[in-house]
């Protein structure tokens, strides 16, 4: 008899779908109103931080002191790398694969 965990599996989906939708919400908002203090703004903010500040501390500064934050990329990459390898660890200990 199979369980059915397709409530895990959607969990996991559903989760790593809200955190690409928050660092996308967040450069947006960086776009458009990089000062703003509304409490959807900072609500995102407070979301995204913990994902993105380790990434652009590990960053190299460039030269001239314009930078390019590229952070909200490589936490896309990683958070979709990251739900491609839960997903398969899922279905791997399910016997699904």
């Amino acid at each position: 008899m199979a369980l059915d965990l397709t409530w895990l599996v959607q969990g996991v989906v559903y989760f790593f779908r809200a955190l690409t939708f928050l660092i996308f919400a967040r450069v947006i908002f960086s776009w458009l109103v990089p000062r703003a203090n509304g409490p959807v703004v900072l609500f995102v903010h407070q979301c995204t931080e913990p994902i993105l500040a380790p990434i652009r501390n590990r960053l190299p500064r460039s030269a001239n002191g314009m930078m390019m934050d590229w952070s909200p990329l490589i936490a896309l990459l990683l958070i979709d790398l990251t739900r491609y390898a839960s997903l398969q660890l899922i279905f791997f200990l399910l016997g699904v694969v």
